[in-house]
Parts: C-alpha cells; structure tokens; sequence
C-alpha cells in the first residue's frame, strides 16, 4: 500500500474526528465525577478525598486512577502536589468538536462513551458490573457499531492492516488463522480487499473467546465468501499452547493484543505458530508515548483481561496499548527474521502495524 492510500486512510479529518473524541470523553468523565459529587474547588481535592466521594470499590480504583490521569493529560485537571485542581479546559464544551465534522462517521465512538458514561459511576462504586455493559441488549448493540467498518473511526484500522495482508498473499497464497475475530469486520475488510485482488483465501480459521458470537461471524462471512473454507476455534491470546499442533501461512490480529499479559511472550508464540516464510500481521492504536492515554481505554478497560501497566504513582495507571518501539522490541525479542512496524501517516501517531516474518 502506497503512502498516498495510507494518507487516504488516516487523513486529515480522521485525526480531527480522534481528537475531538479524546475531548469529549474528557468532557464526559469530569461531569460523571461532578455528578457523583466531586466538586474540584478552587483549593483543590486529593485523590483519596475523590475515591471517598465517589464510593470507589477497591477492584475499580485502577479505572478512577486512568480517568484523573487522562483528564490531567487532557488539561481538564491540574496536578499540583498531591492536589488536584480545575485545569484551564475544565469547562470545554464537549459536544460543540462534533459538530465540525458533519462528513465523518463517529457515532459510535460517542454512543459509546455515552453508554460508558451513564454507567460509570455504578461500575465504579461497585453497584453494577461491567458484563452488563457489554452483553445486555443495548451493550451488544453499541459495541457491535463501533467495531462496524461503516465506522469511520475505527474502519482505516482494519482497511489498512487487510491491505497489508493482502499485499503478502498476492506474493504466496497460503492459511489465515484471525485472532480475535469478533463481531467479523476485520475479517470483512480483508475478504473483500482480496476479492477485489483476485486472491482466494483456500483456508481461513477464525478465532476468538467469545463462541457464539464468533458461530454469527463464521455463519455471516460463509454466506458472502462460499470460496473460502472457514473453522472456528476458541483460542485465548494468552493460551496459543491450544493450537499446538498447527501452523498457519499467515496471522492476523486487529485490535486484540491489548489482551496479551506480555506482548514478546505472545509475539514469540505468533512466530511458532508460522510455517517457515510465514508472516504475522498485527494492527494496532498506539500510544505516543509510554505514559500518554487514550480515549479508547476508557471502554476497553471494562473489558475483563486486559492488560494493566502502572509506571510511577497511581495516576499512571494504563490498559492495553502499547507505543511503537515497545512493538519493535517485542517483535525483536520474538525472534521473528524480519520485523517491521509502519505507523499511521498525517498528524499525530495513533496507529501502527506490525509485520513480523519468520
């Protein structure tokens, strides 16, 4: 893929769209806290006087710990000691950086945060538990349009790393094993990417942990694609030992490291998993940096497993996502032949994919 389809892909209103969405959950996680009675006054609040007013359970302090780290990042808060204080974007209007973008698709990415936030401060008072938010009926729908390809905020992820991966099967056809499958939109992007090549997957595994949805994904993308022989298999991120006795052409995972407890132990086990030759492709969000925060940890945090980092001090909390040399090291360290990592172009970094070789 070229450096003008990349720019095509992550353009200038794309990174428009991201920022304003790490605006607005900032404007949503401060007036959540206000809600449950945090006021912020002039003189400032300590951290612990915050968890006491927002009744925080001790298995969910990591989540208010992210969000006053985030709202500091994001200059809502201002930290000056032990004390917290209203920062110069306190009162930034959240909703107003929408508007802007009439042409962009980020529905979901507010519906989302939205949902996230109505329930917020139940989950972390420990009155409800994050499952419902994600399997009610409303929590399967929400979720399932934010991981839609229709989603403008999400979709260039799976576009790019599809022609990624194409661009290696145009080279040598061979087996897919999907990590991650999910709701199916990674692997729609990349079927329909080689079908518009001409390349026929022969052979296709689509894992995840969550079987039912992934019996509807097989059942959907089996219907559109009747050329290519798709399995299922239940497969943790952590537990590959499960495909053992397999190897595979080709791997592809989109947005589901974030669950890898160590990104070089599973890299490793990535390349194992590999015929001689073969190649694993990996598409990621990205940190800038180690200790910078995205918006998208504000949901996914809620997803049981995800992997949990601490730096120094309790506002350094982070879920998931790593930063573009913690992917190069863990590739080197994996042992793969050739490695590389490509981020996104035009703005900030706030994507990447890896290509690891064996």
């Amino acid at each position: 893929m070229s450096e003008a389809d990349r720019q095509t892909l992550f353009n200038d209103l794309y990174h428009r769209a991201y920022d304003c969405a790490a605006v607005y959950t900032a404007h949503r996680i401060y007036t959540c806290m206000k809600q449950g009675g945090v006021s912020f006054p002039a003189d400032g609040m300590r951290v612990s006087q915050i968890l006491e007013s927002l009744s925080a359970i001790a298995e969910r302090r990591d989540d208010v710990f992210w969000a006053l780290g985030f709202l500091t990042q994001q200059q809502v808060l201002t930290a000056n000691g032990s004390n917290l204080y209203p920062g110069p974007k306190a009162e930034q209007a959240g909703l107003e950086a929408w508007q802007f973008l009439p042409h962009v698709v980020v529905q979901p990415t507010k519906t989302l945060i939205d949902l996230v936030s109505e329930r917020w401060l139940d989950l972390v008072a420990g009155r409800s538990r994050s499952v419902p938010v994600l399997r009610d009926s409303e929590g399967r729908r929400v979720w399932t349009a934010y991981f839609h390809n229709r989603h403008d905020l999400y979709a260039p992820l799976n576009q790019w790393a599809a022609e990624k991966l194409a661009d290696l099967l145009e080279a040598e056809r061979g087996s897919v094993l999907e990590l991650g499958a999910g709701h199916g939109s990674a692997a729609a992007s990349l079927l329909a990417e080689c079908a518009l090549r001409r390349i026929r997957i022969p052979d296709y595994t689509l894992s995840d942990v969550n079987l039912s949805l992934l019996a509807q994904t097989a059942g959907k993308l089996s219907n559109r694609y009747k050329q290519t022989s798709f399995v299922t298999r239940y497969v943790n991120v952590n537990r590959l030992d499960q495909l053992e006795m397999e190897q595979f052409s080709y791997i592809y995972a989109v947005d589901v490291m974030s669950w890898a407890h160590d990104l070089a132990e599973v890299a490793a086990r990535l390349r194992t998993l590999l015929k001689p030759g073969g190649a694993a492709v990996v598409a990621e969000f990205v940190r800038q940096n180690p200790g910078s925060k995205l918006f998208q940890e504000f949901f996914y945090s809620l997803v049981p497993g995800i992997r949990r980092m601490r730096s120094e001090g309790e506002l350094s909390v982070r879920f998931g996502f790593a930063t573009l040399p913690e992917w190069q090291q863990a590739f080197s360290r994996a042992g793969f032949r050739r490695s590389i990592v490509f981020a996104n172009p035009g703005g900030s970094t706030k994507a990447a994919v890896i290509v690891g070789v064996r």
